[in-house]
Parts: structure tokens; sequence; C-alpha cells
């Protein structure tokens, strides 16, 4: 049977298939770093969805004849890219792999679901998975508030010598602190775009729900960054339904956040606040960045042009003081890839950007939530390339067309 007419008549089929994606693709921290046999499973499923997508996409492209997707092109071009530098660095080559692979399975994924026209078929069975995710992260956040499992073994003398370390090492299931909502932020996406093209008090109150249990795990495991952007979201979606942002609105608002991000890694305007920091129980450092984005600056202006990859865990520490990224996604991303890669980053957020139709419930939503995202992404690297930025980015492209199919 063809793979296409399987995808379109079989429903039930299509929400298990798109249900396994996202068990693969989106697992908890937890799986990874405790459960070493389960997570070799979800590696050979993710290489299976892989293949599958990519030759799917092929054809899909070639019976279309629409040309490349911009987001899938940039995606591509940005991540092949670092593998390449990686490898020239004598970096995590793997590690960039496996990052270019799953970034292109989400795109493509969909791409796909857009194609296939199951668009919102694909975020209901997010949707579902996301709400499990969150509601055992909450469980299990309520049960062990002062966390689940430490990411590093050490003995009991090393951490009562060094709370710093243990407070470093201290992980949830879906993580450590803010990654609590970078890890379920898909959910947030797709609740919000099928509580906007499907209306309902129903789907509505999920959304609602879910995001609140987002804002009470966040504040009581002390994610402070992560709980004020849960409540923005919380008012982006009540208020996306009255508002809409039009071409120049989206222009003005993404060009004032990476400019604040600039203004406060580069020239720390954020001095300017310190009294708020005071308030909220933090310092102008913001807990040791300005340092990190310090040594991020230097080590930069030492290869502007191409970067250095991603690099060995134990390099990347020793330039930053023990950390593992820069703590911001602009820095980080230009370490990684210079003022090239920079380059196809910035690229990816702006193709996706401006394919938000701003006038839609929907599209206003899925824009607000991105900036959200790159707002906190002052203050945190989010992952390799566009890995935490894949899915809605990808939303965000293919959104006008998803909706109408």
């Amino acid at each position: 049977m063809n793979k296409l007419k399987l995808i379109r008549k079989d429903k039930r089929v299509s929400a298990l298939i798109y249900l396994a994606f996202f068990v693969s693709f989106f697992e908890p921290d937890y799986v990874g770093d405790c459960c070493g046999g389960l997570s070799g499973l979800l590696l050979v499923l993710k290489a299976v969805y892989f293949i599958a997508l990519f030759a799917l996409s092929l054809k899909l492209l070639i019976e279309r004849r629409n040309g490349i997707p911009c987001i899938l092109f940039l995606a591509a071009a940005l991540h092949g890219y670092l593998v390449l530098v990686t490898f020239a660095h004598g970096g995590r080559t793997l590690d960039s792999i496996k990052v270019f692979a799953t970034v292109m399975a989400i795109c493509m994924m969909v791409y796909v679901s857009v194609e296939t026209k199951t668009f919102v078929l694909m975020l209901q069975a997010a949707s579902v998975y996301f709400i499990v995710l969150a509601a055992l992260s909450f469980i299990t956040i309520m049960l062990w508030p002062d966390g689940l499992y430490l990411n590093i073994e050490e003995d009991v003398v090393y951490y009562e010598n060094n709370p710093s370390a243990k407070l470093n090492a201290i992980r949830y299931l879906c993580g450590h602190k803010n990654s609590i909502l970078t890890t379920l932020f898909p959910g947030v996406i797709s609740l919000g775009v099928v509580a906007k093209l499907r209306p309902s008090k129903k789907a509505s109150a999920a959304t609602v729900s879910y995001l609140i249990m987002l804002t009470i795990s966040t504040v009581i495991v002390d994610a402070v960054t992560s709980a004020m952007l849960c409540l923005a979201l919380l008012g982006a979606f009540i208020l996306s339904n009255r508002r809409s942002i039009n071409g120049r609105l989206k222009v003005v608002v993404t060009a004032a956040i990476w400019l604040l991000n600039i203004g406060v890694s580069v020239f720390r305007v954020h001095y300017i606040a310190a009294p708020l920091f005071t308030l909220l129980n933090r310092n102008a450092s913001l807990s040791g960045r300005t340092g990190i984005w310090d040594r991020a600056l230097t080590l930069i202006g030492d290869s502007p042009l191409f970067g250095y990859g991603i690099p060995v865990e134990e390099a990347v520490k020793s330039s930053f003081g023990g950390f593992s990224t820069a703590h911001n996604m602009l820095l980080t991303m230009a370490y990684y890839g210079g003022l090239v890669g920079l380059c196809l980053y910035l690229a990816c957020f702006v193709s996706a950007i401006k394919a938000i139709d701003g006038d839609s419930p929907s599209g206003t939503f899925v824009f607000l939530s991105i900036a959200g995202l790159m707002a906190m992404g002052m203050v945190e690297s989010l992952g390799m390339g566009i890995s935490f930025f894949a899915f809605p980015l990808a939303i965000a492209f293919f959104l006008h067309d998803g909706a109408i199919g």
C-alpha cells in the first residue's frame, strides 16, 4: 500500500507513528542518564525514523516540484557546517552528527505532516505525549523537590565540600532546572496551536493547565527565568485571540530581543536593573554568567569567522570555568560556528518568523512563544545549533500550509 495513502486514510496508525516519533526524539534526560538500554533502543528508532523521513521527504519533493522548503535547507546547511567544523577541530563529531540527524528528522516530520494533510493530527499526538511527560515531571518534582538524581557520580564528602558542584549536578526527570521548560516547550507549541486551530473549551483548558503545571514546577525547582517565561506564555495564549502581530511588529520584536541579548552579554546593560535582581534574590552577575561571557568573547575573538565546532566536554569546561556552554544562545552559536554559523543560525529564525501569519491567533501565539524562548536565550544556550528550536521553528514555517490542509 502506498505510504502516503496509509498516512491519510488510517488516522489511528498515523497517530501511533507520530506518538512513537515524539517518544523517540523528545525523551527526558533521565532516560539518557539512567536507562542505558532504553536510550539505546530509542537511538535505533531515531535512526529508522531519520531514514524513513528522508526517503519520504525526497519523494514528496520530487512529486511536488516546489523546491526545498527554506527551513529544511537552512537547518541542513547550519548543522552540516557544524559537523564539518567540529571534525576539523577534532571535537565531538559523533554528537554533532546526532544533532544534525535529530534536527533534520524533526523538520522533515513537520514537512511530511503538512504534505500528507495530517498536521493537526501530528500536533494532537505531540500534545498527548507532552501532557503525559509533563505530568510525570510534575509528580516527580513534587515527590523529590531536591532532585531525582545527580548526573555526576561523586562521593558524599565531595558534595559536602563542594555545594555549588552538587547544585549543578542535581537533575529532575527532564533535566536541570531550566531544562524542564526547554524539554517540555514543544508541548506548549502543540497544545496552543491545536487550541487555536480547533477552538474548544477542552483544548484551551488543557493548554492553560499545562502552562500552570510548568509554572509550579519551575517555581519549586527555583528556575526563575523559566517561571517568568511560563507566565509570559500563559499571557501570550490568552492575548493571542485579541491581538495580531503584523510584519513590522515581528521585525521590531525580534530585532529588539537580539539587540538586548547583545547589550546584556557584551555591554552589560542589565546592570541598570541591579535593584530588581536584588529583589529576586539574584545578583547582577547572573549567577556567574558575566564571567562566562567574558571568556566566550575572548575565545570567539581568537576564531571569529569559523568558530570551534562542538569541542570535547573537558575542553569546553576548562574554557568556561567549569561550565559546558556559554549560557547565551548567540555567544554559544558564535563559539561553535563563528560568524558563518551565526549567520546561518539567525537565518533559520528569520525564515520561520517571516512565514508566520501574524493575523491568525495560532500564528500570533507561535511567534510570541518563540520570542519568549529567544528572550530566555539571553541567559541560556538552548542546545547545539537550533536543536531546542527545531520543532517551534518548523511549526512556525509550515503553520499556514498546515492550517489550510
